[in-house]
């Protein structure tokens, strides 16, 4: 696996330069692989013009919100995130509400159909999951506003799981079609028992950002000999400064 070739450390929020073992966000992390100069990313805006815009901030929602062991799922995008700008118009919107599809499907529904769980748990973080969600049916002009609402109303219903615990429900599975001694075919089914919790609700998020990067132009594929002296030459300046 790629993290384990380069040894960085992703960790939340920015930061003025890297550790010796890395420590950045994602978006930092990609910065020093792709070859530029290291900086401090706060928001999208302070990644390189190679970046999509609409990636680069749904990574920072993400990297920030994430368990340290959920981060991780993010390292092989370290590579990828240089290169991944669109100029057709269409494909940002096109990630944004990919990216909101697919966290509504995974963490937004399931949560909503148990919601009346929470209202003794934790019911004072209730309205602003209430608020985000109408804002993202009302908001539709910018897909950095998608995004960025829906990596809020992860972190929100992640809040409200790690408060109120996990919700478990089932999931009808179709099984493949058997004949039975009367040569007609049936269909069976079974069940899956599937839970969403705070680790689960962030592992979604960055499957989303992960197949978001399929749609519209794919950075090329990095020169992976590169990417590691790059990132190392990185760390052994982190251990001159130290």
């Amino acid at each position: 696996m790629f993290d384990h070739i380069i040894n960085w450390e992703l960790r939340a929020g920015s930061h003025e330069f890297p550790g010796p073992h890395g420590g950045t966000c994602i978006n930092e992390a990609a910065i020093v692989a792709a070859g530029f100069e290291y900086r401090e990313v706060a928001s999208w805006r302070d990644c390189p013009s190679c970046f999509c815009p609409t990636l680069a901030q749904f990574a920072i929602m993400v990297n920030d919100g994430s368990p340290d062991h959920i981060r991780k799922l993010l390292m092989p995008l370290v590579s990828s995130l240089a290169g991944s700008k669109d100029e057709e118009g269409w494909v940002e919107r096109a990630r944004a509400e990919f990216i909101e599809r697919e966290v509504y499907q995974d963490v937004v529904t399931p949560f909503m159909r148990h919601r009346k769980l929470y209202v003794e748990r934790a019911p004072e973080l209730l309205p602003e999951i209430d608020r985000l969600t109408e804002s993202l049916l009302r908001d539709r002009s910018d897909p950095i506003q998608i995004v960025d609402a829906t990596g809020r109303l992860v972190y929100a219903i992640a809040r409200t799981l790690q408060r109120g615990g996990p919700i478990y429900w089932i999931v009808p599975r179709r099984m493949p079609v058997t004949v039975n001694w009367s040569d007609s075919p049936e269909e069976t089914f079974t069940a899956d028992r599937e839970m969403l919790d705070v680790d689960t609700a962030w592992a979604h998020a960055s499957r989303a950002l992960v197949r978001a990067f399929r749609i519209g132009t794919q950075a090329p594929a990095a020169d992976t000999a590169k990417v590691v002296e790059r990132m190392e030459v990185e760390k052994a300046r982190a251990l001159e400064r130290a």
